[in-house]
């Protein structure tokens, strides 16, 4: 139970002198528990109520009730690791046991009752700032009991507590966020039920902001424990029942997984004994039909739970045996259910009692009550290690007479913090220890599959599936682009500027120093290609059957480059031809349309076509006509002229050849030129063939006279011409006469 059992009575003032005396915590110790120490001041009054939560770096906070024989205030002290816990302070002049919350980020919330006005109050802790003042936060229309207080990493905080309004009660919430501070309290129980009724709330929050809250209440006739959830988008819902057989069911305690899964277990009556009974919430299901822990024979006190970030649960309680009270346990693991109960101490000389249990996100669990040995009180745990089971519970420390409850909380890597008050024999002090969890199982690193993306990305790196037993402490991830690149985090981001291929290396320790490690590739691309290339078969072609065609794709082109030339067409059956100039001999008659199809690596195509237009074969012989014979004086360029040659289909070659002084001389084409310098009569042979290869032939002469005869004949001409033209004029004159 949550009340102090030595607050009820006043405190006794001393006039001894207590001088200022804190144990420093013990330092370089191996893995176990590290010795007690004292961390409140010496004072002439007893102190109890100790609580304590630790943040996500191992950092506690323990807070407790202390009077000095005047007057009762609330204290605290902070434990920083590699530093260990510093000087108590005081936070408030005020009676009542506190309960704490702590965020990641180490801001703490402590709520209480205030004893002697029934207030509820609050207080907040900030880093590099320090303590608030109090505020109160209950409603201020009644009197307030029982409060507790849960926190989420973004630094919201739900309080719950009992408030009894006249002849009615209700269970109150009231949410504190960050920035803003405490909303007005609600009732989250419905209408609520006699004020004479305990109602016992607990409440829990998940990662995500949802809160549980679970409370016992009478219908007027039996105790059910219910059950309101709170979710960010639409706040509380209306009241569920968790469990409703017969017999009163009393003094929940509820524990919730980051990930929003709770457990809850509380005593049942079936009204021949108590029994103990737990059920589950799954988010998006609800709860599960209520489980029975335990069969032996005996009444269970103070079952109490604790949950690990996979789900996990841990239930402990403490049960009679006729004789004497021992300590029981029974686990819950994801995907098996709960297990038996089986009793985790030993000792069998006097009673267990007063169990807390708490569990850290590697599926581990440490339990801690306090053991009689009929005359004093010592205080023991035990741990459950994931995979191996329980240990052997051992003590701590040892008082005087009297150890009051424990309380006890575990940080993300296994280590756990515990506080309690413990009488000296005059009064009652607050006490702590440390538990070094030992670690030598090295993370299993998992830098996920390899990616392949385009350049200009910004790629998620993720080592989702890295593991550890007790969890991973750091992530770095490696590699060179351009330079040596350093990233931290589980799912660090990162823009690729450059393109090739990229090997990432991750790196992963844990908080005992053990690391692993894997790579990653990344393939980055150049920008994806979406210009289709151009093709380009080629100019028709006209071929006589029997003839092999070399196709000719070369003219294609793309702006990154062709991989595939496809060409098709029917000759008697499709026809597929692979490549930029393959060959393929028609020898059929016809006309073929051949289409050419070109592709690029990125799948973008284009197509184009040529025609073959194949004729039969050639078997008619073409008609030579080497023009007539002609008559130069030596010095003239001479012009042959085949024109006069023809065949059916066309001439492909025409072959002029003659022998001039002394050399074979051969012109080609329908109309060659050559000049004669030399006198002489020449042969010319002209010979045509057709693209079948048939040829014929023909000749023509050219005569070259000499330069000399040539003079005289002109000479003659012009004599002639003379003398004619005087006959002409003698004759003229005649006439006249």
């Amino acid at each position: 139970m949550k009340r102090l059992a030595l607050f009820g009575l006043v405190f006794m003032a001393s006039s001894s002198a207590w001088s200022l005396f804190l144990v420093p915590a013990a330092g370089g110790q191996g893995p176990g528990w590290e010795i007690p120490v004292r961390i409140q001041d010496l004072t002439s009054g007893d102190a109890g109520g100790p609580v304590v939560a630790v943040d996500a770096s191992g950092n506690a906070v323990a807070v407790w009730v202390q009077g000095d024989g005047t007057s009762i205030g609330l204290w605290a002290n902070r434990y920083v690791v590699g530093s260990g816990w510093g000087s108590p302070e005081l936070i408030e002049i005020s009676s009542g046991t506190p309960e704490i919350a702590l965020d990641p980020r180490g801001n703490a919330t402590v709520v209480w009752q205030e004893y002697t006005s029934r207030r509820i109050l609050a207080v907040r802790y900030l880093p590099g700032s320090g303590w608030t003042p109090a505020v109160r936060i209950d409603s201020g229309t009644g009197d307030g009991f029982d409060p507790d207080v849960g926190a989420n990493p973004s630094g919201s905080v739900i309080a719950v507590w009992e408030e009894a309004n006249g002849s009615v009660r209700h269970v109150m919430t009231a949410q504190y966020v960050s920035g803003v501070g405490w909303a007005s309290p609600i009732a989250v129980d419905g209408s609520g039920q006699p004020a004479t009724f305990r109602l016992d709330p607990r409440v829990g929050i998940d990662d995500g902001g949802n809160a549980i809250v679970v409370w016992s209440q009478s219908n007027g006739t039996e105790d059910s424990i219910w059950s309101a959830r709170y979710t960010p988008a639409l706040g509380w819902s209306s009241p569920v029942l968790v469990e409703g057989s017969v017999g009163n069911a009393w003094f929940p305690f509820l524990a919730v997984a980051p990930g929003g899964e709770a457990v809850v277990v509380w005593k049942q009556s079936d009204y021949t004994r108590f029994n103990a009974w737990t059920s589950r919430y799954v988010p998006g299901v609800g709860w599960d039909a209520p489980v029975l822990l335990e069969t032996a024979p005996g009444d269970p006190v103070l079952p109490r739970v604790a949950i690990d970030r996979g789900g996990n649960a841990t239930a402990v309680w403490t049960q009679s045996d006729g004789v004497r009270s021992n300590l029981w346990a029974n686990r819950y693991v994801v995907g098996g259910g709960w297990g038996g109960a089986i009793p985790v101490e030993s000792d069998d000389i006097g009673n267990a009692t007063l169990p807390w249990v708490a569990a850290d996100p590697g599926g581990n669990a440490t339990v801690m009550w306090v053991q009689s040995d009929g005359t004093r009180d010592a205080l023991w745990a035990n741990r459950y290690t994931w995979g191996r089971g329980w240990g052997t519970g051992s003590a701590i420390a040892t008082a005087a007479n009297i150890i009051e409850p424990p309380r006890i909380a575990s940080d993300a890597t296994g280590n756990a913090t515990a506080v309690w008050s413990q009488a000296d024999g005059t009064y009652f002090q607050t006490w702590a220890s440390r538990y070094n969890a030992y670690d030598d199982t090295p993370p299993a690193a998992d830098a996920g599959p390899d990616q392949v993306v385009i350049v200009g990305d910004t790629v998620t790196l993720s080592a989702v599936n890295t593991t550890d037993n007790v969890g991973v402490a750091n992530y770095t991830w490696s590699f060179d682009d351009g330079g040596l690149q350093t990233l931290w985090g589980g799912s660090p981001t990162y823009r690729f500027d450059a393109i090739g291929v990229f090997t990432i290396a991750l790196t992963v320790r844990d908080a005992a120093g053990n690391a692993d490690s894997d790579t990653v590739r990344v393939t980055v691309n150049p920008p994806p290609d979406t210009e289709s290339p151009v093709a380009n078969a080629g100019p028709d072609r006209s071929v006589v059957a029997g003839t092999t065609v070399q196709l000719n794709g070369s003219r294609s082109g793309d702006n990154v480059g062709i991989v595939e030339y496809r060409w098709t067409f029917n000759d008697e059956g499709p026809r597929s031809l692979l490549g930029m100039t393959p060959a393929y001999r028609f020898d059929r008659v016809g006309t073929f349309v051949v289409t050419l199809v070109v592709t690029d690596a990125a799948g973008n195509d284009d197509s184009d076509i040529l025609v073959v237009k194949v004729t039969p074969p050639d078997a008619e012989t073409p008609v030579a006509n080497a023009g007539g014979d002609q008559r130069v004086p030596a010095g003239t360029v001479v012009s042959f002229d085949g024109l006069g040659s023809a065949d059916n289909v066309a001439i492909d070659n025409y072959s002029w050849r003659f022998e001039y002084d002394g050399t074979q001389i051969t012109l080609y084409g329908e109309r060659p030129q050559f000049r004669f310098d030399t006198a002489g009569e020449y042969v010319v042979t002209l010979t045509v063939r057709d693209s079948a290869g048939l040829t014929a032939s023909d000749q023509t002469e050219v005569f070259v006279g000499s330069q000399s005869s040539g003079d005289l004949l002109l000479i003659l001409s012009v004599v002639l011409i003379a003398v004619a033209g005087f006959l002409v004029w003698i004759l003229l004159r005649r006439h006249r006469r």
